[in-house]
């Protein structure tokens, strides 16, 4: 499957993208099939070839997500913006409490059945 994503080629401390069409399991930097723009993070532009952008989804090609959101902001493609899923901390705790009073009464459990 054919991804359009971002390959960072910037210095340290000065990012700078390219944006470019890769097979999904090959890696950004190296093995991709076409460039299709730059993106520059500290300045906010996003400069692409619109129509081969549009081209390649026509084809199948599918933009990661952050990607996906600039292309939405330029109004280059339409749609809502994706959100990545979070996770809360608070639940991740109270599953982990959870958890423990769990094994707290199974081990008093076994300890009793052991006493006897």
């Amino acid at each position: 499957m054919l991804k359009i994503r971002l390959a960072r080629v910037g210095k340290k401390h000065f990012p700078f993208f390219r944006v470019v069409l890769t097979e999904d399991s090959a890696p950004a930097k190296s093995n991709f099939i076409e460039v299709l723009g730059h993106y520059s993070p500290l300045t906010k532009k996003l400069v692409v070839k619109k129509e081969r952008i549009l081209y390649w989804l026509k084809i199948g090609a599918k933009p990661s997500e952050s990607l996906h959101n600039r292309l939405v902001d330029e109004g280059i493609i339409e749609g809502k913006k994706l959100k990545r899923p979070t996770f809360k901390k608070k639940e991740k705790k109270e599953a982990k409490g959870e958890l423990k009073a769990e094994n707290k009464e199974v081990s008093t459990q076994a300890t009793e059945e052991n006493k006897e």
